[in-house]
């Protein structure tokens, strides 16, 4: 009776756990989501700040300040309004997650010749800008499973052990989202390794964030610079990314994929052709 009576405890114990977990994971997908797909919705600026010379983050409020962007890890917004009389839409994805509720976050690189970036360094507080969304191709689902769908990626769920990521400027956002992702999960032990080009040490965005992600988790996140004009003390690397870079700071080709975001030159004539020359083969890479 007494065996009897402790595994109807355990039992119920499970039960308990099990029907708790349910509940927490009901109210987490609960959640309202702002984004309403190629619906746009109207959201208003509710903070600015800088974080470079050119680049500011800007925080927007949801209509709803107890909802969630509703936006899957990988994915992008796009940001638009009438410039001239003419819609003007570009895509980004957030510094911000479904953990931020209530707001969504921007890192902009204001650009001379950008019109919609010079369109946002002259916004005010409380000046309001359209989104729609969550578009794009690639979702991490977390443990080292994602899905691709823009081939040659099968449209099935796939599994790796770790990302080789390339980025340069504000191609690092897409990187982030998914290394933030894999930082918030303790059991999640997929292996991230980063080389995130840049002009100057003052160009580089998010550098403390980036170095932090790396201090608090050494033996899983790798994260390398390399600049144009490096100083002196510079530790890192210095030029334009390199077969040589690629292939001593982005891990085994191995259960990888690579993941690119940047300028165009940067994709075309550094990333593609290494990659390929690595072993990085069409199949193992994706660019944003």
């Amino acid at each position: 009776m007494e065996k009897k009576g402790q595994v109807a405890a355990v039992v119920g114990m499970g039960l308990l756990t099990g029907g708790f977990l349910y509940c927490l994971n009901k109210m987490r997908g609960g959640k309202k989501k702002a984004l309403k797909g190629k619906e746009k919705i109207e959201l208003q600026l509710i903070k600015i700040e800088g974080i470079t010379h050119n680049t500011r983050v800007y925080t927007f409020a949801l209509p709803d300040p107890d909802a969630i962007l509703g936006l899957p890890i990988g994915n992008h917004v796009s940001a638009s309004t009438k410039i001239d009389g003419k819609l003007v839409s570009r895509a980004y994805t957030p510094i911000s997650s479904d953990v931020d509720v209530g707001v969504l976050k921007l890192a902009i690189k204001v650009y001379p010749d950008g019109l919609l970036t010079q369109h946002m360094d002259k916004m005010q507080i409380s000046d309001t800008l359209l989104f729609s969304g969550p578009t794009g191709h690639f979702s991490y689902h977390g443990d080292g499973s994602f899905t691709c769908t823009k081939k040659p990626h099968p449209p099935a769920k796939q599994k790796v052990k770790s990302f080789a990521m390339l980025a340069g400027g504000t191609g690092i956002t897409p990187c982030l989202q998914v290394m933030e992702a894999i930082h918030r999960d303790p059991t999640d032990k997929t292996k991230v390794y980063l080389l995130f080009a840049n002009t100057s040490v003052d160009d580089i965005l998010l550098r403390d964030k980036l170095e932090q992600l790396a201090a608090e988790r050494p033996g899983q996140f790798h994260v390398r610079f390399t600049i144009d004009k490096a100083p002196e003390e510079w530790v890192h690397s210095s030029g334009r990314i390199n077969e040589e870079m690629m292939r001593d700071h982005l891990g085994p080709v191995e259960d990888s994929l690579a993941l690119m975001c940047g300028p165009p030159g940067m994709i075309k004539f550094a990333c593609l052709p290494n990659l390929e020359t690595l072993g990085w083969t069409k199949e193992k890479r994706f660019q944003f």
